[in-house]
């Protein structure tokens, strides 16, 4: 694939990010379940969702004055994500969502670059 030389990728990260409208379904199942617990942990606001996504910072040079813009191009994210889940589990959708960004970067013709990946991340990409 051609790269676009008019476009760079100058940061890579992962942002956690409040999530303003998440589905709380599962949680008014049947107390026998347990979730009687977690829906009263969350109304008092003990956790609450996020979502997950990764960013890629990027400097496009602009012909006409031979400056660049700051711009931005961010992976779906992976949203209703609960926000006591383990490290793992965070380590993980933050995995998948470089990969997915890793994609999208590509297929806009702007080259990767695996050092900007940080390091809790490396590995995680296509």
């Amino acid at each position: 694939m051609t790269t676009n030389p008019n476009v760079s990728i100058v940061a890579i990260e992962v942002q956690e990010r409040d999530d303003p409208d998440p589905d709380t379904d599962y949680l008014y199942q049947d107390a026998d379940q347990g979730y009687d617990k977690r829906l009263r942990e969350y109304h008092q606001g003990l956790w609450h969702y996020v979502g997950v996504i990764a960013v890629a910072k990027l400097h496009v040079s602009t012909a006409s004055d031979g400056g660049w813009i700051n711009q931005e191009v961010s992976s779906a994210g992976l949203w209703g994500v609960e926000s006591d889940s383990d490290g793992d589990h965070f380590k993980q959708i933050a995995q998948d969502e470089i990969e997915q960004l890793h994609e999208i970067t590509d297929a806009m013709g702007i080259a990767w670059d695996d050092s900007l990946v940080p390091d809790q991340y490396k590995g995680a990409t296509v």
